[in-house]
């Protein structure tokens, strides 16, 4: 890869990544009580995601190592089922970010294969669940999922 396609990758910010983080800090904490059949659905589009961006930071490489802490955090927290861990929401929110966007930078040195697509659209449906909206947070949610979907930085 040359050094001119390293400089076009996309670089998303940190402010990015505490945003996405609280997002998912929301949703877990939303979910976490009390417990309803909506709560299994979210662990697993959860699963999902994180199953999707191991496939692609594994492959692109580059992020591989950096990838390997939050995705041993969620591992360790029972595959990322909050439920049994309250002390760890927190964490685990912060784990699913950073690999999110380590995710998206993977995305983009593979040239965008076709899962990237089941990713962003696994993505979105996490990010459009109620906890978002009861927080006012529809529109911040939006703004993410469209910037991780044009390839942008904020």
């Amino acid at each position: 890869m040359s050094a001119d396609s390293l400089a076009a990758a996309p670089r998303l910010c940190n402010s990015v990544n505490d945003r996405l983080s609280h997002l998912f800090l929301i949703s877990i904490q939303h979910f976490y009580q009390p417990q309803t059949p909506k709560t299994a659905i979210f662990i697993h589009q959860l699963r999902a995601l994180v199953g999707l961006s191991y496939a692609a930071c594994s492959v692109a490489e580059q992020h591989w190592e950096s990838y390997q802490i939050p995705f041993q955090r969620f591992i360790q927290h029972s595959h990322g089922d909050f439920r049994y861990h309250w002390g760890a929401q927190l964490l685990l929110a912060q784990s699913l970010a950073k690999m999110v966007i380590l995710t998206i930078e993977s995305f983009y040195l593979l040239d965008y294969p076709n899962y990237y697509h089941t990713f962003i659209q696994t993505l979105g449906q996490i990010l459009a669940n109620e906890s978002i909206a009861l927080a006012n947070k529809t529109e911040e949610a939006r703004q993410l999922l469209h910037m991780f979907q044009n390839h942008t930085s904020i």
